[in-house]
């Protein structure tokens, strides 16, 4: 299975533990200071090839420092970068992480939301699968576009939603819902799309604009999936050192075990395992591991109820 990965790249910057924020004059010790790639649509790729498979991606970085920073760190995973863009000034993420792992974000949006149709590739006939997040931010991107030309070669569709700081959620999507066969969000973003409060009433409401199948995440309670097969997949009680990238690793986990054959609800049970993994280490993929580890792990774990 060849993947195409389309959208952001963003330079991490992860802070821990923050458990109070610093106002104005004042200062706060931390443990931890750190520099990682990051951006959904990296993250997805970078735990896409720890799970064995060597996605292309289409992502833009800045003509900087950190942009060097970000095509050493796909190179390094030995990953192409035949079609990253560089120029201007990278995206910057400062992830503050309290000690219960949960975190808050300051985003400077730069060159990965300059992202633009003519960046993909005009023929993607060599890739089986087209899947696309940052798709909020990249509001110059014509995604309709993207993902009726990946349906018109038979490829697979995909996107993995996001924030939407202008609030304007279900309008950036409906137009291309229709050429999609899986639909990634958690629930608070589906409730933000669809106003609905129960998974189950939200992805009845997301497949009835088009989408094949809806997973929505759920944090340790793992996730509800809708579409040849419904309901509830449990999740893993781990530790919660960073939460960053777990949405990420439960796309990519997700993507590997489709690609492999598994059926839906096993695949989303692989995706927890994966979002679950990538909890326990700071950095959004530094805990996700190889295809056959995450699989022995997954079954040496008992699900939580």
């Amino acid at each position: 299975m060849r993947f195409l990965l389309v959208g952001q790249a963003v330079a991490d910057l992860v802070v821990r533990p923050v458990d109070r924020f610093p106002w104005r004059e004042h200062t706060e010790i931390v443990e931890e200071v750190g520099l990682f790639p990051g951006g959904c649509t990296l993250n997805t790729a970078l735990a896409l090839r720890k799970l064995g498979f060597r996605p292309d991606l289409v992502v833009r970085v800045g003509g900087d420092a950190l942009g060097e920073f970000l095509m050493e760190e796909i190179r390094r995973a030995g990953l192409s970068t035949n079609w990253v863009t560089m120029g201007g000034r990278t995206s910057v993420c400062l992830v503050l992480v309290g000690s219960d792992g949960k975190r808050s974000f300051l985003y400077a949006p730069r060159a990965s939301e300059e992202l633009l149709i003519e960046d993909v590739p005009e023929d993607l006939r060599r890739w089986d699968w087209v899947h696309a997040s940052g798709v909020m931010k990249a509001v110059h991107m014509d995604w309709a576009e993207l993902f009726w030309r990946a349906k018109a070669w038979g490829a697979y569709t995909s996107v993995g939603v996001e924030y939407d700081p202008g609030g304007r959620w279900a309008e950036r999507i409906r137009g291309f819902l229709p050429h999609l066969d899986y639909l990634f969000l958690n629930r608070f973003e589906g409730e933000q799309i669809t106003g609905e409060r129960e998974p189950e009433d939200m992805a009845e409401i997301l497949r009835s604009w088009g989408v094949g199948a809806v997973l929505i995440t759920l944090g340790r309670d793992g996730c509800y999936v809708a579409g040849e097969e419904e309901g509830y997949v449990r999740g893993f009680e781990v530790e919660e050192v960073d939460g960053t990238g777990a949405g990420d690793a439960f796309v990519a986990g997700f993507l590997a075990a489709r690609a492999r054959g598994w059926e839906l609800t096993d695949s989303a049970r692989v995706a927890n395992a994966c979002g679950a993994l990538a909890v326990g280490t700071v950095g959004a993929t530094a805990g996700v591991r190889g295809w056959e580890e995450t699989i022995r792990w997954m079954r040496s774990r008992e699900d939580v109820r």
